[in-house]
């Protein structure tokens, strides 16, 4: 093939479709990563854990999952530059070295999260130390025949 046939090929849509693919996939990861954190971090996830190596096992999901992001920021990044320069090329190291980084510390993440989860929301004994609410009826009496209350409402415990 001669060369001006070739050049032509490399800078064709169908490339500039994969780098699009790479930076919305990159898209959708970052936005992953992004709700695992808020999981990890919520009040409720962080309230359940109880030992020692749970918080050690938050920290480095945190920190895989951190990493990803910032991973991804850099492939967005490149990504961007590359499509300025109309460049199309998906083997480029300083995009396929991040965007590597970026699918692993999200793998790694996830599975963390997701031991973390079973371990502490589902195998865990619950807390005993917080009591359970009782419920309360109120029982109102009225006389049918007189025109106004004559107790006041009294709270009783109902028997379930």
């Amino acid at each position: 093939m001669p060369l001006s046939v070739v050049l032509l090929m490399s800078n064709s849509p169908s490339h500039k479709d994969g780098l699009d693919s790479a930076l919305e996939f990159t898209k959708f990861v970052i936005t992953l990563d992004s709700g695992l954190i808020a999981f990890l971090t919520g009040a409720t996830f962080l309230a359940s854990l109880g030992g020692r190596w749970e918080i050690i096992s938050t920290l480095v999901s945190l920190t895989f999952l951190v990493a990803s992001i910032v991973a991804g920021l850099f492939v967005y990044m490149r990504v961007a530059t590359k499509l300025g320069a109309a460049e199309y090329d998906l083997s480029d190291p300083s995009l396929a070295v991040p965007g590597m980084i970026n699918v692993m510390c999200f793998a790694f993440g996830a599975v963390g999260v997701a031991a973390l989860a079973v371990i502490s929301l589902v195998l865990s004994n619950p807390k005993t130390d917080k009591p359970v609410p009782q419920p309360i009826c109120l029982v109102v009496i009225v006389d049918a025949g007189s025109a106004r209350q004559t107790a006041a409402p009294t709270p009783v415990p109902c028997r379930i």
